[in-house]
């Protein structure tokens, strides 16, 4: 019975949510399209970059009509980490990227770190001139620079669509990146997908050139952290069992208003699922659901939560506007929902 409503929720998703995603989504891959095309003939930093987006994924666990999408600018050559040494800042517990001495060094400082800050700047100003000029017919575009991405915004017929483009370096080896947990300790789903990934010749992480701590430090110019957004998606992505439990927990965290009191993001509900993914696949839907509210009552209750694939990192440490019990008395009540009642939040 639990299933057969479960498949009812999602026909019911499907019907609303999906198809209004659907829509943006389009509006994002006509303009991505276009973007790559006159990004393949740059000649300046932007050379050889490539804009990682996919549409199905974004539909696949829609919960709600929404109009924002974060798309990767993976720049190309010599911006690979395969061009760098990764260093580790004890001080602010980020990255740095040294280039290697056989190297064409690039926006560098006088100890040959990679000037981030700069090179943002100039890849930010060479997007925006492409944005500046590209067209959709019937369509208003506009971009703007915020810290961490050039936030494009596409209105047609009085209809928003906002497009994050967020430059950044693609890392393909684990082993050279310091305090990342050991691939031996990740659950076997993660393991799976890094091999894959490297068969593909894919990214399995990436150093992002904006970070907020660049203002309070004096190097900070040079500062970078990791992220593995693109590893997480791809797991999600390609185990549906996973998607749907997200999908469900991902209504009932919207329904509820968790991103607005405790700033509970997809991205927390993703890396809880993933590091109990090799337990969670043998569950249905619904039973994986339930487990993850456990996982996230007594993961979350305290207002922590592990980064997963950084050692010693949470991703969740802030002041909450609200107790923590507060939050604690939320799951309580949430995970007492029978699959009718999570079918009335459609």
């Amino acid at each position: 019975m639990s299933e057969q409503v479960v498949r009812e929720i999602f026909n019911k998703l499907d019907k609303t949510s999906t198809l209004a995603v659907k829509r943006h989504v389009k509006v994002v891959e006509t303009f991505l399209s276009k973007l790559q095309a006159m990004v393949a003939r740059s000649k300046g930093q932007l050379r050889g970059s490539r804009l990682l987006f996919s549409g199905a994924h974004h539909e696949s666990l829609a919960v709600a009509t929404f109009s924002d999408f974060e798309v990767e600018l993976m720049l190309g050559l010599p911006y690979s980490s395969d061009n760098f040494t990764i260093y580790f800042d004890t001080n602010s517990e980020l990255y740095a990227l040294g280039w290697r001495k056989h190297k064409k060094i690039d926006f560098a400082d006088k100890e040959d770190f990679l000037k981030t800050q700069r090179l943002q700047n100039k890849i930010f100003s060479e997007l925006r001139a492409l944005v500046d000029t590209l067209v959709i017919p019937g369509a208003k575009i506009q971009a703007k620079e915020t810290p961490n991405d050039l936030s494009v915004t596409i209105t047609i017929k009085n209809e928003a669509t906002r497009v994050h483009l967020t430059p950044l370096i693609a890392g393909r080896s684990w082993e050279d990146c310091s305090r990342l947990t050991s691939l031996q300790e990740l659950p076997e789903t993660v393991r799976q997908s890094v091999e894959d990934l490297r068969n593909s010749s894919g990214p399995l992480m990436f150093f992002s050139l904006a970070v907020p701590q660049r203002k309070t430090w004096d190097d900070g110019h040079r500062l970078t952290d990791v992220s593995f957004t693109f590893l997480e998606n791809d797991i999600i992505r390609n185990n549906a069992e996973l998607r749907d439990m997200v999908r469900l927990l991902k209504l009932v965290a919207d329904r509820s208003s968790w991103h607005t009191k405790y700033s509970l993001q997809p991205s927390h509900l993703h890396r809880l699922t993933i590091k109990y993914a090799d337990q969670l696949k043998e569950k249905t839907t619904w039973e994986g659901y339930s487990t993850l509210l456990t996982f996230l009552y007594s993961e979350l209750g305290d207002w922590k939560l592990d980064s997963l694939f950084v050692k010693g990192r949470l991703t969740i440490s802030t002041t909450c506007p609200l107790r923590p019990m507060d939050f604690q008395d939320e799951l309580a009540v949430v995970m007492d929902y029978r699959p009718c009642k999570v079918r009335s939040l459609v």
